[in-house]
């Protein structure tokens, strides 16, 4: 459950979010989004406080407008840990530029909720600062229709391509995030979406000397039957440089289906039932809890159902 207040103050041109989650791995009340942001002229404009680091196309995409019940698990592997960043941010593009950016200063990847001085993220260790920009190009269509995977509200084909990174600087490592993407869309109901994700980490100062390369891919393609009834279907995987682990590939296949209520599926994301069924054919190197996710050296398979309602 997610609770947002969002909005503008004293002018159209500082907007506001406040978003707090209640967790899906313990459950507990945690504070996401808090930022404001001043747009200066049409296309620029400048933001502060807590954000998502802008990197990773799935990692931004709301959880609201996913079309499987969750992300993929080269997401949870690879991107996740970027997450939320506490600091500066300078965003460009509006409806009718075909370039949107952003760069930010920030504190270091996945930082969430703790203070801006040196201090343990979501990495796994202590990081001083980090800087991120992430740049997409849309060669046709409209922005609104980026915002989401599904193809249900695309009146004209959409073609955008991505990238982005963000280098970490901690006492005793470095880290650099990347990746690359590319997402079409058509008015017959079809979506496809692909990336290509990286971390590389430098230690130093530490038993864990050298450098590390982890790298996976996905592949998601959507189609609309109807107004209210959708299929999907999505194969990611995660390459580890770990020579301590028994199997250093993980692959994940996902095939779904969404059902969009009101007339005409008229009430999109607001209210949808979605059902999907994934295959781990070599497991998890590590727990995902809120996915559905156990660390496990065998297969697994995965049922998951949700009712969404967004008020």
């Amino acid at each position: 459950m997610e609770f947002a207040i969002e909005g503008n103050a004293f002018t159209d041109k500082l907007t506001y979010e406040f978003r707090a989650v209640a967790e899906s791995e313990g459950g507990g009340l945690a504070l996401e989004d808090a930022w404001l942001q001043y747009e200066f002229t049409e296309s620029w404009a400048f933001l502060f406080g807590q954000f998502r680091d802008p990197v990773f196309h799935e990692e931004l995409v709301s959880s609201r407008f996913l079309l499987a019940v969750d992300r993929t698990l080269v997401n949870r592997l690879l991107a996740s840990s970027t997450g939320f960043v506490q600091g500066v941010s300078i965003t460009y593009g509006d409806s009718d530029t075909p370039v949107h950016a952003a760069a930010a200063f920030h504190d270091g990847a996945g930082s969430i909720n703790t203070p801006f001085l040196d201090s343990e993220g979501e990495t796994g260790f202590v990081e001083n600062f980090g800087v991120a920009g992430r740049a997409e190009y849309k060669f046709s269509g409209d922005w609104k229709n980026y915002k989401d995977f599904t193809a249900r509200a695309t009146k004209k084909h959409l073609l955008v391509v991505g990238a982005g990174a963000d280098w970490t600087q901690g006492w005793n490592t470095d880290v650099i995030f990347a990746t690359a993407d590319v997402q079409w869309e058509t008015p017959k109901g079809l979506a496809v979406y692909a990336a290509l994700l990286s971390n590389y980490f430098d230690f130093r100062n530490t038993a864990t000397s050298g450098s590390r390369f982890d790298w996976g891919g996905l592949l998601q393609v959507s189609y609309l039957f109807t107004g209210n009834w959708e299929s999907f279907a999505r194969y990611d995987f995660t390459s580890l440089d770990d020579d301590s682990l028994p199997n250093d590939s993980f692959n994940e296949f996902t095939v779904g289906l969404n059902y969009y209520l009101g007339r005409d599926g008229s009430f999109g994301h607001r209210a949808k039932l979605t059902l999907d069924l994934t295959y781990l054919p070599d497991g998890s190197p590590a727990d995902a809890n809120g996915l559905g996710i156990l660390a496990s050296e065998g297969d697994q398979l995965l049922l998951r159902g949700q009712f969404q309602l967004v008020l």
